[in-house]
């Protein structure tokens, strides 16, 4: 409402804009392309193109996505965000061919020459949305070749890519590989610690894929005990997780209602996460995801 008032007496791009991004992040997609349309696009920034598309996708109207994402693209070449997204954008299109093949074919750019993005992070979240549209057995061969790219680095690359690696084994259903990765790094940091607490969320989540139930709730009650400030549901949303892969449908959409609550945002991310996966059909669920305005 702030944000409302000053556009009102100060129509300017930044009031705009922050009224489209909160938008997005409370579930009003709709609400979000309206106030952007008030935003001068020849005076704008790159999370202004990331908000819109974002926007975009969160209503299912892919093609318009795509137009936005390539225009990012030409305001902003130097990133490697928009290339993210516009594999995004392919694979909820149902074009899978092409999504592979400009997922394989981009690892000159600078952003991944450089080390700030990897080729094998973009073909793992073009095939955590494939897999989000219908497309397992498609996702699945372009997860395991990006885990061939990980296997294929020098050694002393690989140390810093272990973190990567572990995930997208995690994401190719290579439960076993990815549980060792992640009690090694499990060990090497502090359990209280941030680091330490991604680690054992990941090995709750696997113990939780390998039917072990008591050690899944161990790590879910740990979360849960966890009192740090600042959080904004994110532990309460690991747990939702947990419990969606361990069956428990109605407690996982109680947890995610509650995590919204406490502070969680809305996101491209929510819809195509398959720790989910079982809730995809499940009707309270999509009640939950469906834009409120």
């Amino acid at each position: 409402e702030l944000y409302r008032r000053q556009s009102q007496e100060s129509p300017q791009n930044a009031n705009w804009f922050m009224i489209g991004y909160l938008a997005v992040r409370v579930n009003r997609p709709g609400e979000a392309i309206e106030a952007f349309k008030k935003v001068d696009r020849e005076n704008t920034w790159a999370p202004f193109w990331t908000s819109l598309l974002q926007a975009h996708h969160l209503l299912g109207e892919h093609d318009k996505e795509l137009e936005i994402v390539r225009e990012g693209r030409r305001r902003f070449p130097d990133g490697s965000g928009f290339f993210t997204a516009e594999l995004g954008a392919l694979a909820a299109m149902g074009n899978l061919a092409e999504a592979k093949a400009f997922a394989t074919n981009f690892s000159d750019h600078k952003a991944f020459v450089s080390g700030a993005a990897t080729p094998a992070g973009s073909m793992r979240n073009a095939a955590i949305e494939m897999r989000a549209h219908g497309h397992e057995e498609e996702a699945m061969k372009l997860l395991d070749e990006a885990v061939r790219w990980y296997e294929n680095q020098p050694p002393e690359k690989q140390k810093g890519l272990r973190a990567a690696y572990a995930l997208t084994l995690y994401c190719a259903r290579r439960w076993d590989k990815a549980k060792v990765i992640y009690e090694e790094l499990a060990q090497k940091v502090p359990r209280d610690s941030a680091g330490g607490r991604g680690h054992g969320y990941m090995v709750g989540l696997i113990a939780a894929r390998q039917g072990d139930k008591v050690k899944a709730m161990e790590v879910s009650e740990w979360l849960k005990s966890i009192k740090e400030p600042y959080q904004y549901g994110g532990l309460t949303y690991q747990r939702a997780c947990i419990a969606a892969i361990l069956g428990d449908k109605a407690q996982a959409v109680a947890l995610l209602k509650e995590c919204f609550l406490q502070g969680a945002q809305y996101g491209i991310e929510l819809h195509r996460d398959f720790n989910l996966e079982s809730l995809w059909d499940y009707p309270p669920f999509i009640e939950f995801l469906k834009p409120k305005g």
